[in-house]
């Protein structure tokens, strides 16, 4: 400033110099229009002095008495002093011919001038200095000002300076392009401060930016970041209502931002008066949304991305809330936290009275006020009703203001209606998908709760069971009420278990499926392998034979003789093709089809294909078929239930028995009444008569079959089998027991299915 500004706008209270020149030589918006801000230097200290050289290139035609600049005194106590008005209070005013801001600065504070206050910004790290302009580092400052307060009112120690630093941070804006930057610097402590940053917020889950021109016209943009596409099923973006959504389609999904274009009387549909609204000019607001926490429930029924809860909500605690910033400075006391105009637009009195979650069905949800921050930008120019308080705190509640805080209302509404229509949309898909799974678990934890305070009333003590006021009448309804909601939970716990079981088996399933189909997807290789394991014994005969003749090796050791080894390669080569021969037709899809099964001819292939492992091990194998009874089935089904009645036994003939009898197999098959019957016997050792409930063999997971360290090495799996596949085709299996109760010799069962099975049924497959 020259002598002339500081004279006639600086000393001058009441000024209104910043209306009629209102614009900085850099086309900066100047603050303030009351005239009165200097007096906030008496408010810190009772002394004052400024030091200011006015730009050469702003004032070039400066004359001597006007100097470069001026030295500028005063006492704040003058104005205190009794009968005295003031007109009669002074400041000192010097006038500076000669030098620059640094050269002078020394008469501000000769132990903390411009030049020490440089220097310790250029000894700061490199981290701060690449947040400086390029130029700062490189000025001379030639012209500025320096204000020197002295004698404070406060004691300022470390806690009051970290304080004026959290409040530079929320005064600066938040900024893309820096206009200008600030810089605290502490000479005790000059290593602790330095920029003052801008709050610009880069973890949000939603950011909406909104752009109102001077013809009412206002561009809204959404941009999301709370959710995680990479894990949103497709089906989800098949529904038809968010196919035809704007804003939840998977194009919008992927791209995180829409947009949309409204005029004023759109977003607040109503009678207001277009001359009100046309007093509101341009102005950008830009608004935040950050969840503090979420559940892991939440989290995976509306596939939210990870968040760092601690760091939002420090973000949050200091710089939430929706601020005003006037021409890039703030406008107090909007959105200061922890004071009552922090919720100056009613946020939080809206969500009281419509407390909806974001997912409810019915809609109406309504932003939390903790989990926003927001900044309104707008310019004295161009916003001419928004008026100044004389107190300087906030803007007149005109008209106008008013209904600009209902456009701001109304814009937050729309990143709710947009949050809301996603959320609910992900919950019913997600009902649709686990709800019955979510009901069962409910189901479950009540149940538990139930017994449990059932097991605590059986143990407590039932001395308040006979009060006066208790009615017998509803005693014994409540008794019965009692019981029936403890017979229910009982049931529920029994389903439970038996879910739980079902689950293991499930397992187990999948397990076996997996081997057939890798013996399916293996079939043509084995195949191949099978036709040489047929031959190949042969040809090594007929090539040796060509060298040398068995007659060579008469009277060799066995050891020591190839054709020997030939002929029990021949062996193993038998069982294995034969075995191979099973497994791939075991697989064949013809057998995965229901069709006419004539029973004899099923169990003669049957024997067919065991015959010579069943008779290398001493087991005669006889079928007992009176007539060939046909049967409408999957021959599938029928290799799972006779495969492991057949792997049993041969298991069974392998334990110890006292017996010593043939070894023998039989089945036998024959149609009573609606009944057909089919009767598989083995003589072997039988069920263990250790085993109180024999009928036991049929629940999942029971085995008997062990390694000689005593483990299972049974899946527990194939009576089971055989009892889920008979009682698909509505009949049932029954173990056979003599007249005492006590088991025949050997293992023996019959199956009994209906003979409406024999009727012909249009073929499906499995």
């Amino acid at each position: 400033m020259t002598k002339k500004v500081i004279q006639k706008h600086w000393m001058t209270i009441g000024t209104d110099n910043k209306l009629q020149s209102f614009m900085t030589n850099s086309k900066r918006i100047k603050s303030g229009a009351k005239g009165i801000g200097r007096f906030a230097l008496d408010k810190l200290g009772r002394e004052c002095r400024m030091v200011t050289i006015a730009d050469p290139e702003v004032y070039s035609n400066l004359s001597e008495n006007d100097g470069i600049g001026a030295f500028w005194d005063v006492n704040w106590t003058d104005f205190e002093k009794k009968n005295i008005t003031i007109s009669q209070v002074e400041a000192n005013l010097e006038i500076i011919q000669s030098g620059g801001l640094m050269e002078n600065s020394n008469a501000v504070d000769p132990s903390f001038n411009l030049v020490n206050i440089i220097k310790i910004v250029r000894e700061r790290s490199s981290s701060e200095l690449d947040k400086l302009k390029p130029d700062v580092l490189n000025k001379t400052f030639s012209h500025g000002t320096i204000l020197r307060i002295s004698k404070l009112h406060d004691v300022w120690d470390d806690n009051l300076v970290k304080q004026v630093f959290t409040d530079l941070e929320v005064l600066v804006r938040p900024r893309d392009t820096e206009e200008f930057s600030i810089h605290m610097i502490s000479n005790s402590k000059p290593n602790d401060y330095g920029e003052v940053l801008s709050s610009v917020c880069d973890d949000f889950d939603y950011k909406l930016t909104a752009i109102a021109d001077s013809d009412q016209n206002m561009a809204i943009t959404i941009e999301r970041e709370e959710y995680d596409t990479s894990i949103i099923p497709h089906d989800f973006f098949e529904r038809d209502i968010v196919k035809s959504s704007n804003f939840a389609n998977r194009s919008a999904f992927l791209t995180k931002k829409h947009s949309q274009h409204l005029t004023f009387s759109q977003l607040i549909p109503s009678n207001y008066d277009n001359s009100l609204l046309s007093e509101i000019g341009p102005f950008e607001f830009i608004f935040y949304f950050l969840k503090k926490t979420t559940t892991s429930v939440d989290s995976a029924r509306f596939f939210y991305k990870p968040i760092t809860s601690h760091t939002r909500k420090e973000w949050l605690d200091k710089l939430g809330g929706i601020k005003i910033y006037r021409d890039n400075f703030r406008v107090r006391p909007y959105g200061e936290v922890n004071e009552p105009a922090f919720d100056w637009l009613g946020l939080g009195s809206r969500k009281a009275a419509s407390p909806a979650g974001v997912g409810k069905p019915e809609g109406g949800y309504r932003v939390e006020l903790e989990n926003i921050a927001g900044v309104i930008k707008i310019s004295r120019l161009t916003n001419l009703e928004f008026v100044d308080k004389s107190s300087r705190e906030g803007l007149q509640e005109t008209q106008t203001f008013q209904l600009f805080k209902k456009i701001i209302t109304a814009v937050i509404a729309k990143f709710e209606e947009d949050r809301s229509f996603i959320a609910r949309e992900l919950s019913k898909y997600d009902n649709e998908k686990f709800g019955a799974e979510k009901d069962l678990e409910k189901a479950d934890k009540l149940a538990q709760s139930i017994l449990k305070r059932d097991r605590q009333k059986h143990n407590a003590n039932h001395a308040n069971s006979n009060k006066s006021d208790s009615s017998p009448i509803n005693d014994e309804q409540k008794s019965t009420e009692n019981q029936e909601t403890v017979a229910l939970a009982h049931l529920a716990e029994s389903r439970k278990e038996t879910i739980e079981k079902l689950t293991n088996e499930h397992k187990l399933l999948r397990g076996l499926a997996s081997s057939g189909i890798l013996s399916a997807a293996l079939g043509h290789d084995l195949s191949k392998i099978q036709g040489k394991l047929q031959s190949r014994s042969d040809k090594l005969i007929n090539l040796l034979s060509q060298k040398v003749s068995k007659e060579n090796f008469d009277g060799v050791e066995d050891y020591e003789n190839p054709f020997v080894y030939i002929d029990q390669m021949r062996k193993s080569d038998r069982k294995i093709s034969t075995w191979l021969g099973f497994s791939l037709g075991f697989t064949r899809k013809d057998k995965r089809k229901r069709k006419q099964l004539f029973l004899e001819t099923y169990f003669q292939q049957l024997r067919s294909s065991w015959i010579s492992t069943l008779s290398e091990r001493g087991i005669e194998f006889s079928i007992d078929c009176t007539t060939n009874i046909e049967l409408r089935a999957f021959e599938i089904d029928f290799d799972s239930i006779f495969v492991n009645f057949l792997t049993n036994s041969l298991d069974a003939f392998t334990r110890p028995s006292t017996k010593q009898v043939p070894r023998r197999i039989w089945i036998k098959c024959e149609e009573i009444g609606n009944q057909i019957l089919i009767e598989y016997r083995d003589n072997g050792p039988g069920i263990s008569l250790d085993i109180l409930d024999p009928e036991v063999i049929f629940d999942p997971m029971y085995t008997t079959k062990r390694d000689h360290t005593g483990q299972e090495i049974g899946t527990g799996l194939g009576m089971w089998i055989v009892r889920t596949v008979i009682n698909e085709y509505e009949g049932n299996v029954k173990l056979l027991f003599n007249a005492d109760n006590v088991q025949e010799s050997g293992f023996g069962l019959r199956i009994s299915i209906p003979s409406k099975y024999k009727v012909k049924e249009v073929t499906n497959e499995l």
